[in-house]
């Protein structure tokens, strides 16, 4: 009869280092779908909201949110609310769920933001993590916005050919923004979820949310997965430069923004 004899310590160690190697190869492939998952559900989120803005322009002469101040770029949540309402839409991207700890009412990298919109007999507290490109509102004929916002820049309305690179929403830090090619309102965040100021819109946009990107709603009603630096490629308004200084080979782009494509 055979002898039985345990494991030496040589067979142990290799058995524990093929568990530790199985473990390193398993567990990314746990969480990619996971990730994946979150980009898919928050691609279709910004779908329901293009489509909730296309019902309204349908029923408003094709025409987007009437405003009078740039302070107003939330409106769109009020807006919208009995189109998105009725279709149960979600305001939050599933990479943003939380609001920041330290009490901010905007967003951060993973965060959302929040507001109080009034309504006639009472105020509701609203959460979402994205942003409008408040170059699409339609200025009332006489507003003043227009003394820092050039009139000839709004989109104003749906009514236009071939816009499946202007975007409606995207995943963001704020309500909206204003974004340039250039200047405050072109400037990329020094860090990856910078706050600045409410000027400095392109920082709202330029969040790494999703595995080195981020998602963005269109005009035509397409929804996509956007390379950071591409943003700049965009046309955010109807004049806006998309061959400008940030899409330059050479741009000076911060130190976290080196490495992605």
């Amino acid at each position: 009869m055979r002898n039985q004899r345990g494991l030496t310590v040589i067979e142990v160690v290799v058995v524990l280092f093929m568990i530790v190697l199985l473990v390193g190869i398993l567990l990314p492939n746990i969480n990619r779908p996971h990730g994946r998952s979150f980009t898919v559900m928050c691609l279709e989120q910004l779908k329901q909201l293009n489509f909730a803005n296309m019902i309204y322009c349908d029923d408003n002469g094709r025409n987007f949110i009437e405003i009078e101040e740039a302070s107003e770029q939330s409106k769109w949540l009020k807006g919208l609310k009995p189109y998105y309402s009725q279709m149960n839409q979600n305001l939050k991207c599933p990479s943003a769920r939380k609001t920041r700890i330290d009490g901010k009412e905007y967003g951060g990298l993973n965060n959302t933001y929040t507001l109080t919109l009034e309504e006639e007999d009472s105020s509701i507290s609203v959460e979402s993590s994205y942003g409008i490109n408040s170059w699409i509102y339609n200025p009332a004929p006489d507003s003043n916005i227009v003394e820092n916002y050039p009139a000839e820049n709004f989109w104003r309305s749906n009514d236009f050919p071939n816009v499946a690179q202007v975007p409606i929403f995207a995943d963001s830090m704020w309500v909206g923004g204003f974004p340039e090619p250039n200047g405050i309102a072109g400037q990329p965040p020094d860090e990856n979820g910078q706050w600045d100021s409410v000027d400095s819109a392109m920082k709202h946009f330029s969040i790494e949310r999703h595995s080195s990107r981020t998602n963005v709603g269109f005009m035509d009603g397409h929804a996509d997965i956007m390379k950071i630096k591409d943003l700049w490629k965009l046309k955010w308004h109807k004049n806006f430069d998309t061959k400008g200084p940030w899409t330059k080979p050479d741009a000076p782009w911060p130190e976290w923004m080196k490495p992605l494509r």
